[in-house]
């Protein structure tokens, strides 16, 4: 028994050290360049949305987005149909500067036609400082787009619904008025 607890903690030890490493500075590049850069403003519609056009991203690029880790790909699972994502997929780099970069990412639920885009702010180590829901697009859903502005000022309007976004200096992202 003594051994069978060792060795859980031994695996939770080494498994919590692992996570804390930084990111490989050449694998954070990778992952960038998939993301081509956005011409501001940018919109995303569901009239314009190429979601299911855009380039999937590898398991390799799961310390910069959780959802990749739960990704079937094909594999059985007893996760309700909900919470099953099929792909991950880079859409635009929106900003880059000294301290943050600035991403959308979406997340393909091709079963039940749905798409989220996401908004994802990452340090130049890496790590991320926000990840904001932006827009999801499904069958039921042809309303409803999200602007990038210049400002880095994003709007999402869906029907009655309007919320607002801003990018701060430092990455991070907060709801204005």
């Amino acid at each position: 028994m003594a051994l069978l607890f060792a060795s859980i903690s031994a695996f939770a030890f080494i498994r919590q050290q692992s996570e804390d490493l930084p990111v490989d500075a050449a694998l954070r590049k990778q992952f960038l360049a998939k993301f081509k850069k956005a011409k501001l403003p940018y919109t995303i519609s569901a009239s314009k949305s190429k979601a299911d056009k855009k380039q999937g991203l590898a398991d390799e690029f799961s310390p910069f987005v959780p959802e990749i880790a739960s990704l079937t790909r094909g594999r059985i699972s007893r996760m309700r149909m909900e919470d099953v994502i099929d792909d991950v997929k880079a859409d635009v780099l929106v900003s880059s500067t000294k301290e943050y970069d600035a991403i959308i990412y979406i997340v393909e639920r091709a079963h039940l036609q749905e798409y989220s885009f996401r908004l994802l702010t990452l340090n130049k180590a890496g790590e991320a400082i926000s990840n904001e829901p932006l827009l999801t697009i499904n069958r039921f859903s042809s309303e409803g787009n999200t602007v990038i502005g210049k400002d880095l000022v994003i709007t999402t309007t869906n029907g009655d619904f309007v919320k607002k976004l801003k990018i701060d200096r430092d990455g991070s992202v907060e709801t204005v008025n």
